[in-house]
């Protein structure tokens, strides 16, 4: 099944060319056959292609056939996905210190995530590894104390709450934890949740049915995507392919249009084999952060490269990622071998992710530029660009 037929068979209805006052005949003459009733239905439904198969891409597809949206999901690149290589913190308790429109976005993300599980379990018949964990984050000398704890100050006024933790606790909430620190912060807001299993339970809702997309064209007539010689129709365009987001050829009224730049950021990660319930918070130290799975499997990230797509393993950031890690659990990781793994945060440079409509063209919109927080961010997002699509 090819081209446009192929969009017939995930919900977009093709135009019949042939007979058309007999159509119009037969639907005046009594009661029309069923595939006549399901024909008419596909066609007053909303038409939406979102290109990209990460979590926001698949987030927002799913949000808009919640809302009866007709959804074809074209596939972005094959590998290297930030989504399946996530930690899958999600913790605006690490960054966030003044109100803008990304802090709000994230708070009310983090809001969200227990009912996304909720409903996406349900929907899928999944299961997510998530947690209301918290998260443990510590100072080893007085210079980073002084910096936590006074970022705690100003994150109270955003509704942020955090705690000082003495030795005591902080040793109950980590097994093998180096007790050589200075101070400790416990954000009990913080949470987890595994992007693997998010990414499974969503692929059964949207699979992709075509791609890579390599062109987006939208004009007074007709709005759609190319995938190499095929073209796909719609009457909307989501574009949310990450840090491949530039790669993507976008063209309204035949002149090309200049998006805000995304560009890849190269990102090492370590995976041990532990037992599980040694590490219940989140653990994070500066850019270090140690995150335990329901399975015991503990995940440590990450190094932060920009060097395009470049997909060779370095073996200086795997190394610093696990002496990192040591110093944070001395007691727990001395003499293991960890597994190592890669992914491309999707950067922006105008340093806030783009998510909204074009203003080139009311039919085409965008959701990328996430960067650490794409997990985090995705539930909000989806709704968003949902609200935007279908209102």
């Amino acid at each position: 099944m090819h081209g446009r037929n192929q969009l017939c068979h995930q919900g977009f209805a093709e135009r019949s060319p042939a007979h058309p006052r007999r159509r119009l005949r037969m639907a005046t003459l009594g009661r029309p056959p069923a595939q006549s009733a399901a024909y008419w239905r596909r066609r007053r439904m909303k038409r939406v292609i979102v290109v990209g198969n990460g979590i926001i891409g698949l987030s927002v597809a799913w949000r808009l056939r919640q809302r009866g949206a007709a959804v074809d999901v074209l596939a972005g690149p094959p590998e290297g996905q930030a989504s399946r290589a996530a930690a899958g913190m999600l913790a605006p308790g690490a960054e966030i210190t003044t109100p803008n429109d990304w802090t709000r976005l994230a708070l009310a993300s983090l809001a969200s995530w227990r009912e996304f599980v909720r409903e996406l379990e349900l929907a899928s018949g999944g299961s997510i590894d998530y947690r209301n964990s918290g998260a443990l984050e510590l100072a080893f000398t007085e210079a980073e104390w002084s910096e936590l704890r006074s970022r705690a100050r100003e994150q109270r006024s955003l509704g942020i709450a955090s705690r000082e933790v003495g030795w005591p606790e902080a040793s109950r909430m980590a097994s093998g934890l180096c007790p050589r620190f200075t101070g400790a912060l416990y954000y009990p807001g913080d949470g987890v949740v595994d992007p693997v299993d998010v990414m499974t339970c969503l692929r059964r809702l949207c699979p992709p049915s075509a791609g890579p997309a390599n062109r987006v064209e939208a004009d007074d007539v007709r709005v759609g995507v190319w995938t190499g010689g095929e073209y796909h129709a719609a009457d909307a365009v989501v574009i949310a392919a990450g840090a491949w987001t530039s790669k993507i050829e976008v063209r309204v009224g035949g002149s090309l249009l200049r998006l805000p730049e995304a560009f890849p950021v190269r990102g090492h990660m370590l995976g041990y084999r532990l037992s599980p319930g040694l590490l219940g918070p989140i653990l994070r130290r500066d850019h270090t952060y140690l995150v335990q799975r329901r399975s015991g499997f503990l995940v440590v990230g990450a190094s932060q490269e920009e060097v395009g797509f470049d997909s060779e393993p370095d073996r200086n950031a795997i190394a610093a990622l696990h002496l990192h890690a040591q110093q944070l659990l001395p007691g727990t990781l001395r003499g293991l071998t960890p597994e190592s793994w890669w992914g491309f945060r999707p950067g922006i440079r105008a340093g806030a992710p783009f998510i909204g409509r074009l203003p080139e063209h009311p039919h085409l919109f965008a959701a990328y530029g996430h960067f650490r927080n794409g997990v985090l961010m995705a539930p909000e997002t989806a709704r968003r660009i949902a609200d935007l699509v279908m209102g």
